[in-house]
């Protein structure tokens, strides 16, 4: 999630490519990865995320509710395209999140202090 932004944009682009591997990408400050169409359940790590999160649908339109964030959702449309709604500055309300959409997003967390690849299980950008 660092350094040249064509390299960052192949990397996410990359995410959405294995749907049945749970591939996380790290930066010096936050953590990317995909969540496909469904439900799906996040658990924040307290030791290392922030409260900061964010949803961004970069494959189209994404019909997304939420439990758990400050700003949940509600079955709203999310969109990549002009005037089209992002939550890229969300928070977690509880600690843990579920998220059910009909497209595929991009889910984002800043950290609160630097990981530990021994304690976290993820793929390294």
């Amino acid at each position: 999630l660092n350094g040249r932004l064509d390299h960052v944009l192949y990397n996410l682009k990359t995410l959405f490519e294995f749907p049945n591997l749970q591939v996380v990408l790290i930066g010096d400050d936050s953590s990317a990865r995909a969540l496909h169409v469904g439900e799906t359940v996040i658990r924040r790590d307290e030791r290392y995320e922030s409260i900061q999160c964010g949803l961004i649908p970069l494959q189209g339109d994404a019909h997304v509710t939420t439990r758990g964030l400050r700003w949940d959702l509600n079955n709203n449309v999310m969109s990549f395209g002009a005037g089209g709604l992002i939550s890229t500055s969300n928070q977690f309300a509880s600690d843990e999140v579920v998220v059910r959409t009909d497209a595929p997003l991009l889910w984002t967390t800043e950290f609160s202090s630097k990981p530990h690849s021994s304690s976290m299980s993820s793929s390294h950008d």
